[in-house]
């Protein structure tokens, strides 16, 4: 049973993939800049926070 920062981190990256509306691996690789309001690099080597890092008001982490 998935708990529910996994089901809101999922459903997020869903929402997000969605917004991006990427259809090939050739628009995968260019990374949208405007109108961001929400960017997950998944990067973090550590620790229990996924930090946004658009630079859009106050950061959404999850």
């Amino acid at each position: 049973m998935q708990s529910k920062r996994q089901r809101i981190v999922a459903w997020t990256c869903l929402v997000i993939a969605s917004l991006l509306n990427v259809h090939s691996p050739a628009e995968a690789q260019s990374r949208r800049t405007s109108g961001l309001i929400a960017l997950y690099e998944f990067t973090e080597a550590s620790g229990n926070v996924i930090k946004d890092r658009s630079g859009f008001g106050k950061a959404l982490d999850l």
